[in-house]
């Protein structure tokens, strides 16, 4: 499942170096640079996702492009703000599994 492939690898770097991770999400400096950069690698991204969404027999929603953003953004979001949390008490593997849920539930919709 591609989705529980996206979600796997995203949480498996985000693990590696928790507190890096979360100095570098909610402390480090974003030049406007970086910012137009990172923009760019995820528009790409959703373009991608976009159409693997409208080529899928399972997807059911109404608007692919805006679904492929919603993904997109929700797993970033929560993976940003729950793999490097060490005082979540969340485990890696009970999270990765529920954000799978989550999005393909959604997508299924």
């Amino acid at each position: 499942m591609l989705v529980g492939a996206v979600v796997d690898a995203m949480v498996e770097v985000h693990a590696t170096e928790r507190r890096l991770h979360r100095v570098l999400f909610e402390e480090a400096p974003r030049p406007a640079e970086l910012l137009a950069r990172l923009r760019s690698v995820e528009a790409g991204a959703v373009e991608r996702v976009a159409a693997l969404l409208s080529a899928h027999p399972d997807v059911h929603v109404p608007d692919v492009a805006l679904a492929a953003r919603m993904a997109v953004d929700t797993v970033e979001s929560l993976v940003h703000r729950i793999v490097p949390d060490e005082g979540a008490g969340i485990d890696d593997q009970h999270f990765r599994a529920e954000l799978v849920r989550l999005v393909v539930g959604y997508l299924g919709g």
